[in-house]
C-alpha cells in the first residue's frame, strides 16, 4: 500500500466476475480500522548519515621537521653521501681510452 493516498491507479478487467471480486477485496481492507497502512501517516525516513570532515589542525601547532635537509637534485658525485645511491645505483662504467 501507498502511504501517498493522493494517488490514482486504474485496472481493466476481461470479465466482470473477476472485476467483482476485486472490488470486494479492496472494500474488505479499506473497511478495516486495524488495518495500520490505512490510517498512519507517511513512514519517516531516516536522513542519510553525512560523514563529518575531519578537521586538520592548523599549521602553527605542527612541529618542523627535525633534521630535514630538501634535496633538489642528485648527481653521481653524491653516491658516498646517500645510501640509497650506494644500494640502488650501478656505479658508473668507465671507459679505457685507446
Amino acid at each position: 500500500m501507498l502511504s501517498d493516498h493522493r494517488k490514482v491507479i486504474g485496472f481493466s478487467f476481461d470479465s466482470n466476475q473477476a472485476a467483482r471480486e476485486m472490488w470486494v477485496r479492496v472494500e474488505e481492507l479499506i473497511s478495516n480500522p486495524e488495518n495500520i497502512a490505512l490510517s498512519a501517516p507517511g513512514r519517516k525516513r531516516k536522513p542519510k548519515k553525512t560523514a563529518k570532515p575531519i578537521i586538520l589542525p592548523p599549521k602553527s601547532q605542527i612541529s618542523q621537521p627535525c633534521q630535514f635537509h630538501h634535496v633538489t637534485s642528485v648527481t653521481t658525485n653524491d653516491t658516498p653521501r646517500y645510501f640509497s645511491l650506494q644500494a640502488f645505483v650501478t656505479p658508473p662504467v668507465k671507459h679505457r681510452e685507446p
